[in-house]
């Protein structure tokens, strides 16, 4: 058997015998050398860039502080009901939060969570017609859980559509 796979010439690992293996070759660490890219730089089939994505979700947080924090007669108005627009936002949040860290995924989770509930304190403390509301804290939780577990779908896709491809 290793005579056919050394005649054969196969450069998969599973094909090379052990003493035709070099152990010390650190090629296949991606990251490893200066030249190549950190392993999460840029996932696979991610048509951002990593500071693209972070800028987006630092800008993403950035509008909904301003939004939650702004006195009420300077927002923009909308027809929609207030919770389901807390959820929206939180929900689209975690997701721009999962595509900028997509390894972290908990942890940004964690961080809108903690996020939402300051915002709700700082609401409660301001003078500027904003009430803090703990119904409108449990909105932003949905939206938090809908946008992890929307993250947890696509992934999920992807990676099916991934294996049918072949890759």
């Amino acid at each position: 058997m290793v005579e056919c796979l050394e005649r054969r010439g196969g450069d998969h690992p599973a094909e090379v015998p052990d003493h035709r293996r070099n152990r010390h070759d650190r090629s296949s660490f991606r990251g490893a050398d200066a030249r190549q890219p950190p392993i999460d730089a840029q996932p696979e089939g991610s048509m951002l860039a990593r500071p693209l994505r972070i800028a987006i979700f630092i800008l993403g947080c950035a509008i909904i502080l301003w939004l939650s924090l702004a006195p009420s007669d300077e927002l923009p108005l909308a027809n929609v009901w207030d919770k389901l627009k807390h959820s929206a936002a939180y929900a689209v949040l975690t997701l721009a939060g999962a595509a900028a860290f997509p390894r972290w995924i908990p942890l940004v989770a964690l961080a809108l969570f903690g996020f939402g509930v300051v915002v709700e304190l700082i609401q409660a403390a301001m003078p500027y017609g904003r009430q803090g509301d703990v119904r409108d804290a449990l909105a932003n939780t949905i939206g938090i859980a809908v946008g992890a577990g929307l993250t947890l779908l696509i992934r999920e896709w992807v990676m099916v559509k991934s294996r049918a491809r072949g890759e």
